[in-house]
């Protein structure tokens, strides 16, 4: 009787060791004969692409808490005044799981699944379908996404690029704020600063925060969270006149989006060359079949966000209430 099943392809496994050390794993309901849930688990190269690396197939997803992080400490407090209750529930979840400022810096600065739920938009199309076309399908679309990004990444290699467009970006970005700030140097070396903003940048207030680049730490929280020099670490390696590239991390590195997707999927051969199978033959589980013949009931959360203004339809051509184009008292008749 089938009950659940896992796949991943070497490719995707080999790609994971070059891509961020972490993943996400979201599901997506299957609307097809049998029911069930997809999950899939998704990484995020050097250039922020995201690639699907393993799936499966389940009865139901499982309800754990998803990572968030704004003013912790004011919120828990805030929640404590509401409901003491709920924070003892959010008390008994190890807080390196879904809290960034206790995650070591090893999420990348990530603390949604923003990156699965894009994922749900590519695979929509095919949860109507077997499970079985729905493992040819991951196969075939992940075969044709590396192809692609390992010629973009090669291509860029050639052309002598050492890091990816997305890192470049952020630096430069970065460094639109060095003029806004002061540095005063803390050691011989030229290693530790003292970074004070003089005016805000990007939306934030001023401040005073230390940088130590041997270490990669800066007291915003953003060098070591990104692996990568924020705007504080930069205007330290400027006012030194260092070079900021050696406190990147090598995910960064177009060498590095290059292995992800170095190694190539093989062909799926024709069905009739396959090997004969002689193991165990699953046959469906009835507990999994779709019964709702009529639409199915949603099973999301509504909130004021979703309401929408009713407005009355216009017509198209005199931009009146009451009728449509089709039935315009206004059209024309061809008289002249």
């Amino acid at each position: 009787m089938f009950d659940k099943v896992f796949w991943s392809f070497p490719s995707c496994i080999e790609a994971f060791k070059h891509c961020k050390p972490f993943v996400f794993v979201d599901g997506t309901h299957l609307y097809g004969r049998y029911g069930g849930v997809l999950l899939i688990v998704v990484a995020q190269d050097g250039n922020s692409n995201i690639l699907s690396i393993a799936f499966a197939i389940v009865d139901s997803e499982s309800t754990e808490s998803y990572p968030s992080k704004a003013g912790y400490v004011w919120y828990m407090d805030a929640l404590r005044g509401v409901s003491p209750t709920m924070v003892d529930w959010a008390g008994r979840f190890r807080n390196e799981i879904w809290l960034q400022h206790c995650d070591n810096s090893r999420q990348f600065g990530h603390i949604t699944t923003n990156m699965s739920e894009c994922i749900n938009e590519v695979l929509k199309g095919i949860r109507y379908l077997p499970i079985s076309t729905i493992v040819r399908i991951t196969y075939e679309r992940l075969q044709k996404l590396f192809v692609t990004k390992s010629r973009e990444a090669q291509s860029q290699m050639a052309a002598e690029c050492q890091f990816s467009q997305r890192l470049l970006a952020a630096i430069e970005k970065n460094r639109e704020g060095i003029p806004k700030m002061r540095v005063t140097h803390c050691d011989r070396r030229a290693l530790v600063f003292v970074v004070e903003e003089l005016e805000p940048f990007e939306g934030w207030g001023t401040g005073s925060f230390r940088v130590r680049l041997s270490k990669g730490t800066c007291d915003y929280g953003l060098f070591q969270s990104l692996h990568y020099p924020c705007h504080h670490a930069l205007a330290g390696c400027a006012a030194a006149s260092i070079e900021w590239v050696p406190y990147v991390h090598p995910v960064y590195k177009h060498k590095a989006i290059f292995k992800v997707y170095e190694m190539e999927f093989s062909p799926i051969p024709e069905e009739s060359m396959w090997v004969v199978w002689h193991g165990t033959r699953l046959c469906p589980n009835l507990a999994m079949h779709r019964k709702a013949t009529r639409r199915p009931v949603s099973t999301r959360f509504w909130n004021d966000m979703d309401e929408t203004e009713q407005h009355k339809k216009r017509c198209g051509l005199c931009r009146q209430y009451g009728h449509t184009r089709r039935g315009c008292p206004n059209q024309s008749t061809g008289d002249v």
